[in-house]
């Protein structure tokens, strides 16, 4: 039986042995589950007080080819017609995206930033008045 198929049947499964180990499981995921709401806590707190702009946050849980960045370029079409002033902020991590967006919004400042915080308050000294930040669901640097 492959890893997958056995993972599955683990998942899954209704048999004594599935639901043995599920059992045996449950403590770790109760402290998998303590970890995860202390970080998300430590994540909101830091961005509550770090939030500079108004940001619209585009993104999913899968990363790559889900058309993220089409959907950000057209939300920054929409603020501009609105007459608003967006930036673009995203991580930018070894690729072209950034050139992207330059060409698909031109005059919209694209802000790439490992830390997305930083990049709002980037966006704000350039001149922006709100920002779109681009495949943001991976990382919780900036408020929402």
């Amino acid at each position: 039986m492959s890893a997958v198929a056995w993972v599955h049947a683990i998942w899954r499964g209704d048999t004594m042995g599935a639901r043995a180990v599920r059992s045996a499981l449950l403590p770790a995921s109760w402290v998998f589950g303590a970890i995860v709401a202390r970080r998300n806590a430590r994540f909101d707190a830091a961005t509550l007080r770090r939030a500079a702009l108004p940001s619209l946050s585009v993104g999913n849980l899968t990363v790559g080819g889900t058309g993220k960045t089409p959907v950000a370029a057209w939300c920054v079409e929409q603020l501009r017609a609105r007459g608003a002033r967006p930036a673009i902020v995203m991580r930018g991590v070894g690729d072209d995206e950034w050139r992207v967006h330059g060409l698909l919004n031109p005059g919209t400042p694209v802000i790439v930033s490992a830390d997305r915080s930083d990049g709002v308050f980037t966006a704000r000294a350039r001149g922006a008045d709100c920002v779109v930040l681009d495949d943001a669901f991976q990382h919780r640097q900036a408020a929402r």
